[in-house]
């Protein structure tokens, strides 16, 4: 038992000392090696007569650069040749498909043409390692590449000779912006040839970049395949946009958004990017609850997505954003007075739901503005359209969170400016008219009521019934309707929710709608 103990002692030993020692010459030798570059460095300044200011900041780069452990490139591990090729694009597209796709285009691809995604990783894609202070391009040098910064903290400073000159500039600190982790640079490279930058990107920590060779991305791109027809199309919506802009640089085009180009694309390409956003959302979103939007929300969203009515795209926070496109009738009567929607009832619930807004609604796929506007005119709001002239069209982009499904949506908003035609010329409507009743109920209470909600009481009303929903319609001034559409808590907000309440409460207790044609003297309340 002791000889074995006096063995094994003597191998640890053995095995630690030589371990010791191999790392003691490896250091030494490492040292050997600095010392000897150092040396070296000194010998070519003191040679080339290098001024001392300059002497200083090399040797300080030197000396902290030989201090630091530099990163491998892939070209330093050969094994990764002894690979199959399918395992090797694999490991590729382990590497680099999840930073590509943080660009809309790329991430389509990945969707919905995954062996070009495969051919990009394996043949125009490679890694890019910065230390401190190393440049990834320079002002005024030629665009060879596209990157995409994974890892680190990059600076951008825009040159002056590239910079608007209406305002006045401070030579240090002149349009520079620190580029974060997942920001796509100079993707003009891809699609402008002969792109020129226009600032200078410097590292400010050890950084690595996704780096996208634009020649082989052509040639790849080129080849026939299923998504032949959208790259192009990408492509030359990217180049109109940025000969278009003012002032375009490195990290942005000013006016290019990815959605207006996702709503441009045929159905078929729209339908199947918004299923495959949304299902990949989900999939982010497994391991918590899917928010409020679950059960029938998730597949009336769906519905919508499949019928056209909407498209979905990622947002840069990496949830999921509704776009849709909306027209909103904006009726004007000849005294100045706006026909506008106050709140509006599904059959599902008990309350009026305050929604001060025109009346409008959903463009169907392919319909035009004023296709829409007969429509909601005839269907939705049974208002005549031939009561109504069309003066013209504006539009508008508004962002707010859906009501409905509780996302963050962007409205394309089309609005209709419409004046009323003489009441002689229109024609009999279904919009049923509330205003017999109410009357009484605002006299009937009119001493214990707010003078100011006795006064939207004793209004005119309407409700237009649809499968689905009740709307409360009526005429208001201007002033009265920007009032009313005031944010919660405010006066506006709450007198109108007074209001829709006593319009909840006699709805529910008298009226089930008494189906009078009242168009004419809806139009002579205005008149």
């Amino acid at each position: 038992y002791n000889i074995c103990g006096l063995i094994a002692g003597l191998f640890f030993s053995c095995t630690l000392i030589a371990k010791l020692s191999g790392n003691m010459v490896g250091w030494m030798l490492e040292r050997d090696g600095h010392v000897q570059s150092i040396s070296n460095m000194r010998r070519f300044m003191h040679e080339n007569d290098v001024p001392t200011n300059v002497f200083l900041k090399v040797q300080a780069q030197v000396r902290a650069r030989l201090k630091e452990r530099p990163q491998i490139h892939q070209e330093q591990v050969p094994a990764l040749n002894l690979l199959s090729t399918h395992l090797r694009s694999e490991l590729q597209c382990a590497l680099f498909d999840e930073h590509l796709s943080s660009h809309p285009l790329l991430r389509m691809l990945s969707i919905m043409h995954t062996d070009m995604v495969t051919d990009l990783c394996m043949r125009a894609v490679t890694l890019k390692l910065l230390r401190p202070c190393d440049q990834l391009f320079v002002a005024g040098a030629m665009a060879k590449e596209a990157a995409f910064l994974i890892r680190g903290k990059l600076q951008y400073r825009r040159h002056l000779n590239y910079s608007p000159m209406t305002k006045e500039f401070d030579v240090d600190s002149a349009d520079e912006v620190v580029v974060r982790v997942g920001s796509v640079l100079c993707e003009a490279a891809l699609w402008c040839p002969d792109w020129i930058h226009v600032g200078t990107a410097e590292a400010e920590q050890p950084c690595k970049l996704v780096i996208v060779e634009p020649g082989a991305f052509s040639q790849i791109c080129s080849a026939p395949h299923a998504m032949q027809s959208i790259i192009p199309a990408y492509a030359r919506h990217f180049h109109e946009t940025m000969t278009k802009a003012q002032w375009p640089d490195d990290l942005n085009v000013p006016g290019l958004d990815w959605r207006n180009f996702v709503c441009a694309l045929p159905d078929r390409f729209r339908q199947a990017f918004s299923l495959a956003e949304l299902e990949r959302f989900q999939m982010r979103s497994s391991w918590r609850p899917f928010g409020s939007m679950n059960g029938k929300r998730l597949i009336n969203l769906k519905d919508d997505v499949v019928s056209g009515k909407c498209v979905l795209v990622s947002d840069s926070s990496g949830g999921i954003q509704r776009i849709i496109r909306v027209v909103a009738l904006r009726i004007q009567g000849r005294d100045g007075r706006l026909f506008v929607q106050l709140g509006k009832k599904g059959n599902d619930a008990s309350t009026i739901s305050p929604d001060c807004c025109f009346p409008g609604g959903q463009s169907d796929v392919n319909e035009t503005s004023e296709d829409s506007m007969d429509r909601l005119c005839f269907e939705k709001f049974r208002i005549p359209r031939e009561a109504l002239s069309l003066l013209h069209v504006t539009n508008s982009i508004e962002d707010h969170k859906s009501k409905t499904y509780d996302v963050p949506t962007r409205y394309y908003k089309d609005i209709c400016f419409l004046v009323t035609k003489d009441p002689e010329d229109s024609m009999g409507s279904g919009v049923t008219d509330l205003h017999d009743m109410i009357d009484p109920l605002c006299r009937s209470s009119s001493s214990s009521l707010d003078s100011g909600l006795a006064t939207f009481l004793s209004r005119e009303t309407y409700v237009v019934k649809q499968n689905n929903a009740a709307y409360i319609l009526c005429w208001v001034t201007e002033g009265e309707f920007d009032f009313l559409r005031s944010p919660p808590g405010e006066p506006g907000e709450r007198l109108l929710s007074q209001w829709l309440s006593h319009l909840n409460t006699f709805m529910e207790e008298h009226w089930q709608g008494n189906g009078k044609l009242s168009w004419r003297s809806w139009l002579h309340s205005h008149g």
